[in-house]
């Protein structure tokens, strides 16, 4: 999988833990979401919504304020990704905007939670 940086990488992992789980590939859903998200660069907000009860969603949204539209589109794509029901927004959407690197992020994302290879 690529990830952007050894940062990225090692806070996907390190949020994934927070989950319970040890690798991303251990739950597609969290696993997905934790990939996404630490591509933000925002692991120290995003490690105090995550822990083995789940994803406190109403602090997320209240951390979100302050972010960037790049960065809030990123993590409404993970959260889509994570449960189809909790956002709707549009790959145009997520898309638009995103420099090289998080376009990438995003595509391996998709292959990523559906297994497409």
């Amino acid at each position: 999988m690529y990830f952007k940086s050894d940062y990225h990488e090692e806070t996907a992992r390190e949020l994934m833990k927070r989950f319970g789980f040890e690798k991303l590939e251990d739950d597609r859903e969290y696993g997905t979401f934790c990939y996404v998200t630490t591509a933000t660069y925002k692991y120290e907000d995003l490690k105090k919504v995550a822990d083995s009860e789940g994803l406190d969603l109403d602090k997320l949204q209240q951390i979100m304020l302050v972010y960037s539209s790049t960065e809030i589109s990123m993590i409404r794509f993970g959260l889509q990704l994570f449960n189809a029901n909790i956002d709707d927004i549009t790959i145009p959407d997520v898309m638009s905007g995103l420099d090289d690197e998080n376009k990438r992020v995003v595509i391996e994302a998709l292959k990523f939670r559906y297994r497409i290879r």
